[in-house]
């Protein structure tokens, strides 16, 4: 079941991206951010009235808070190395990272995943690096080198993103995604004051934009569920394919070319999670 779990997390994120990239190219990426957060936060909060623990520790909203605080600071890295033009630097970096590192912690605290199971998991990182392979001319070494390190710094976030909220106590519900909600948005809030950049959440929002928030937000929920009756070493590993979900997506709606390279990566990715799944 966290398997499954996990693989609907992937899903969501991916598709959250998706709409996330869609809506940046008519806002800017920080606005498209902030607001998507907050409409998620919206959401977390409705479903906290439902789902909601028979009590609300300060512990477990203190550990949201701390991975929403590094989950923000990886999507700044994230898209500032997006920027830079090198996505075939910045994105394998990022997602084989954010999978690689609550992998490592998963290992340090005990966790021994089966031998089909670490199979699956060496297919799921490989399929990463093939799901955002692209080519790209030959560039200098100073600004490879800032992708590389923006990626990995970005990978940093989200995985630590996956670490601290596997903390909370399992009988916390969602009230650990209002304190990762809560500081990802006064966090980049912030950054754009002293930034000088004015963000107006309701000159941004619209279908796609509350879309993203939406899934964003459903993504964490499910990642929770999976964390929490699984490995993190595995759950973390089969939800970073969330690449997969957004190649698929541009392919279908944007029409986008689905390189044969691009294509084996989606395979080898379903291999792995089958692999994980039945070990």
């Amino acid at each position: 079941m966290s398997a499954l779990y996990a693989v609907l997390s992937s899903i969501a994120y991916g598709a959250a991206d998706f709409l996330g990239g869609v809506a940046s190219r008519k806002h800017s990426a920080m606005e498209v951010v902030v607001t998507s957060q907050m409409v998620g936060s919206v959401f977390v909060v409705s479903l906290l009235t439902i789902f909601g623990p028979a009590q609300y520790t300060l512990a477990d909203f203190l550990w949201g808070a701390a991975a929403g605080l590094v989950g923000g600071i990886g999507l700044i890295f994230f898209y500032r190395g997006l920027a830079t033009g090198r996505m075939a630097v910045a994105a394998p970096l990022s997602a084989a990272t954010t999978a690689f590192v609550p992998l490592v912690y998963g290992l340090i605290v005990g966790e021994r995943p089966s031998s089909l199971a670490w199979v699956g998991v060496v297919l799921a990182i490989g399929s990463i690096l093939l799901i955002t392979y692209e080519r790209t001319p030959h560039v200098d070494e100073e600004t490879a080198h800032t992708g590389a390190l923006d990626g990995f710094i970005a990978g940093i976030g989200f995985g630590g993103f996956f670490i601290f909220i596997s903390q909370t106590d399992p009988t916390s519900g969602v009230w650990p995604l209002v304190g990762a909600r809560t500081a990802s948005i006064v966090f980049v809030f912030t950054l754009a004051a002293a930034l000088g950049r004015r963000v107006r959440p309701t000159k941004v929002i619209d279908r796609i934009v509350a879309a993203s928030g939406f899934l964003d937000i459903t993504a964490n929920a499910l990642y929770l569920a999976a964390v929490r009756i699984g490995l993190i070493s595995l759950a973390s590993v089969v939800t970073s394919l969330y690449p997969a979900a957004t190649i698929l997506l541009a392919r279908v709606v944007l029409k986008e070319e689905l390189t044969a390279v691009r294509l084996a990566g989606v395979l080898m990715a379903l291999a792995g999670i089958g692999l994980i799944a039945a070990g």
